[in-house]
């Protein structure tokens, strides 16, 4: 997995416990179309509404740690969701929804 977003941006999470773990990947802004899915997105603190941000990349920490902060170069991001996608046994990418703290 590592190999996929080698040369992508470089990211620092640190989780709840504090520990610090570091990785690369893609951020991108979710759509605010409002008959999008990707819109609102159920959260166990209820529904979160836009703008919300997608993280993929090689940082598996993400989804093993519960929570946690995700910093992309001057921006920082709170982890509301993590997962890691896979597919015939393979972890592939790990999936982030985020929100940005201002």
């Amino acid at each position: 997995m590592k190999n996929i977003f080698k040369g992508r941006e470089e990211i620092k999470f640190i989780a709840e416990s504090g520990a610090e773990f570091l990785g690369h990947g893609i951020i991108s802004k979710l759509k605010e179309k409002s008959n999008d899915f990707s819109a609102q997105i159920r959260h166990e603190l209820g529904t979160m509404t836009s703008p919300l941000y997608i993280y993929f990349g090689d940082c598996s920490e993400l989804a093993e740690e519960n929570g946690g902060e995700l910093f992309c170069a001057d921006e920082r991001f709170r982890v509301l969701s993590a997962e890691c996608v896979i597919e015939n046994g393979v972890s592939l990418f790990v999936r982030a929804i985020l929100e940005r703290v201002v």
